[in-house]
């Protein structure tokens, strides 16, 4: 199973985000509008500039502040499906995340991935 660890800390408008976690497994942020969670996950995807931090996914550092390095958001391997209109209204939620192995490099990769996108949806009640 791939890990995730993050800390970071930036800002988007007035919004001072400080926010750090280990996650093993799935992702989910929840809170009220305006609490920073597009801002967090958009830092974690590299489209958000932070002011200091590390990410590391599956023990690959993609930013780390003080050692200067930050992965372009093309290479860090990492997505964001959104909630709102960037889904395909015509698809269900579980087809719109099969939707993103297309990008997978090997057959055997996207086959496993469908299997993964289905698993996952169905543990999380959202088929």
């Amino acid at each position: 199973m791939s890990s995730l660890e993050f800390d970071l800390r930036g800002r988007a408008g007035a919004l001072a985000l400080e926010v750090s976690a280990t996650v093993t497994g799935t992702l989910a942020v929840v809170g009220p509008n305006g609490a920073g969670k597009s801002t967090m996950l958009s830092m974690l995807l590299g489209a958000w500039p932070c002011e200091a931090g590390r990410v590391v996914a599956a023990g690959t550092v993609l930013y780390d502040s003080k050692a200067g390095l930050d992965v372009p958001v093309e290479l860090r391997g990492l997505a964001w499906v959104p909630h709102h209109s960037a889904l395909f209204p015509p698809l269900r939620v579980v087809e719109n995340v099969r939707f993103s192995v297309v990008c997978a490099p090997a057959a055997s990769t996207r086959q496993g991935s469908s299997r993964n996108a289905t698993t996952l949806m169905g543990e999380l009640g959202l088929t």
